[in-house]
């Protein structure tokens, strides 16, 4: 049975998780120049980060947040502007 302190633990570990995940763009740049395989990778890590944070909000006791609020809001707030500038920026300074 899970302790209370490993549950927040890998609650912990999800949320970092969702947290860098849109400077994953970096890698994704790194390894690609295509603008589609760029954007289908930004898909993937989109999906992922949106997975982690609808189980994060689930172990939210009741009430909830609502999810589709807070997964706009993590879309619109930190993954497509943050993804964006990483890809971006790597870009840039890998043609230099």
């Amino acid at each position: 049975m899970n302790s209370p302190s490993a549950l927040n633990w890998r609650l912990r570990v999800l949320a970092i998780g969702a947290a860098i995940a849109p400077f994953l763009g970096i890698i994704v740049r790194l390894l690609t120049p295509s603008p589609a395989r760029i954007a289908i990778c930004g898909l993937i890590i989109w999906l992922y980060g949106v997975g982690t944070l609808s189980f994060l909000i689930h172990q939210i006791p009741p009430p909830r947040p609502s999810l589709i609020g807070r997964v706009l809001l993590w879309t619109i707030s930190p993954f497509i502007p943050a993804y964006l500038a990483s890809v971006l920026l790597t870009g840039a300074l890998t043609k230099r």
